[in-house]
């Protein structure tokens, strides 16, 4: 038996709702407005387009089934979203093998010197399209492949994308093949290994402003550390001073060392203004883990 008393307040509710509308469309300022919604939504970027979209595809796939889909031949590229001295964050775009079917990605990751050739399987969010690597190993090179798949099968993985972690700082440094360095407020000290026979005669080093070189001459073969190197970022040649100790904290005991102090041109005092690296396209560290405050001077 129908509720005559709910389908009139039904039918007053529709009216109501009906005249509200007329009323909102007779102001001109609400019309362009609510005109321009419905153009937005029943475009390509538009909720209305997508839904449409996603419906037609879920009957496609219910009534083809396994013949919406086409085998992968491609695979997501990727790119380095974020890195710290313990994690990993890959994003990634991908195109569907086809129009109706949905394919998955999968992304696999495993650090450059295992030897074991495991691959570890990522967690992949699929909204932001990004995939997380976490507990690593400091200052590696990690490996990252990729791939889509459905029920077709997979595509073949893509090539190995190296991605370098972060160096867990010491002294506000970190470590660059064949020497190490360190920073305060105003400085950045570089420190190398040198023979124990090695005098002020042989040293040759040249400070510029963004260039280093340093060197031991008169060697058979010749010790060549830094070849013009671009700094990372610029120091004050006139105050930046080199010397050689008997030994460092950083070696053995007994281990010579030659040290440069290039004075920073800028001092830094926060840890986003710290340096990351001695020489571009080397190792950086992970700044987010020095302290708050740096020392001003070194030991």
């Amino acid at each position: 038996m129908v509720d005559m008393k709910l389908l009139a307040f039904q039918a007053i509710g529709l009216a109501c709702c009906y005249f509200f509308f007329k009323l909102i469309m007779a102001v001109p300022l609400f019309r362009k407005q609510m005109r321009r919604v419905l153009r937005l939504s029943a475009s390509k970027k538009g909720p209305f387009y997508k839904l449409a979209v996603y419906i037609a595809g879920f009957f496609v796939r219910l009534v083809l089934r396994d013949n919406a889909y086409v085998k992968p031949t491609t695979q997501p590229k990727l790119k380095c979203s974020k890195r710290s001295s313990n994690g990993i964050l890959v994003s990634y775009t991908y195109k569907e093998s086809s129009k109706w079917g949905r394919d998955t990605v999968e992304i696999e990751a495993k650090e450059d010197y295992d030897e074991t050739d495991v691959w570890k399987p990522l967690e992949i969010d699929a909204g932001a399209q990004t995939a997380a690597l976490r507990n690593i190993t400091p200052g590696v090179t990690v490996l990252f492949r990729s791939r889509m798949s459905n029920v077709k099968g997979a595509s073949d993985w893509s090539p190995d994308f190296p991605v370098l972690s972060l160096q867990m700082p010491v002294d506000g440094g970190g470590a660059g093949p064949g020497y190490w360095w360190r920073q305060t407020t105003k400085s950045v000290q570089v420190v190398i290994k040198v023979p124990r026979e090695t005098r002020g005669k042989h040293v040759d080093v040249k400070i510029g402003s963004t260039k280093l070189s340093a060197s031991l001459k008169d060697r058979d073969p010749p010790h060549v550390f830094f070849a013009a190197v671009d700094l990372h970022k610029a120091v004050r040649p006139a105050e930046s001073i080199w010397e050689l100790v008997d030994e460092d904290p950083l070696f053995e005991k007994g281990q010579m060392a030659l040290i440069i102090t290039l004075e920073k041109l800028d001092r830094t005092f926060m840890s986003t203004d710290h340096w990351d690296r001695l020489i571009d396209k080397h190792p950086p560290i992970d700044t987010s883990l020095i302290p708050m405050t740096l020392p001003q001077e070194f030991d």
